[in-house]
């Protein structure tokens, strides 16, 4: 930019792509309030209390809590508010490899129930009908994607039972 600089506010106006810089500029500073303000710490004790060291029930609540979640709120941001959450637990001396386990599986397969459920289900509605000129509806969708959503995740579910 110092070399071309007659050119950048051209760059800054046009190359920057601003809204996806902002959203992630957004995510990370929730996460941090998150851990920052002692919330997810309150979560966790919370939690532990109420189940104890009791990882494989632990894991049955993220997987169900953050599918559901994940179908209302995009998976991201899901998954970035669980993060510390998790971490709590570990500094409280839980085994939480099945924890991070449970997310992925809860907050992936869940995102998959709404059209805003997940960036990539919103992206491809988006092509769908910009290029083919396909409408799918809130109502369209939900029926496939909450049988498939309630299916991967009950079978991720029974996997994380197992091991």
């Amino acid at each position: 930019m110092l070399w071309r600089f007659h050119r950048v506010q051209r760059y800054i106006e046009e190359d920057i792509e601003w809204q996806t810089l902002l959203f992630f500029i957004f995510l990370f500073a929730q996460a941090g309030t998150i851990k920052f303000t002692g919330v997810s710490d309150i979560l966790a004790e919370r939690l532990a209390s109420a189940i104890g060291n009791n990882t494989a029930f632990l894991s049955t609540i993220i997987v169900w809590v953050s599918s559901i979640v994940s179908s209302i709120v995009d998976n991201v941001v899901v998954v970035a508010s669980f993060i510390p959450i998790i971490q709590s637990f570990e500094t409280m001396g839980m085994a939480v490899q099945k924890l991070w386990w449970a997310l992925l599986f809860g907050a992936c397969f869940g995102g998959n129930i709404t059209i805003i459920g997940s960036t990539a289900n919103i992206v491809a509605v988006g092509l769908l009908e910009s290029e083919k000129n396909i409408k799918i509806t809130f109502f369209n969708w939900i029926w496939v994607g909450l049988v498939i959503g309630i299916a991967t995740t009950g079978i991720s579910w029974l996997y994380l039972a197992m091991i």
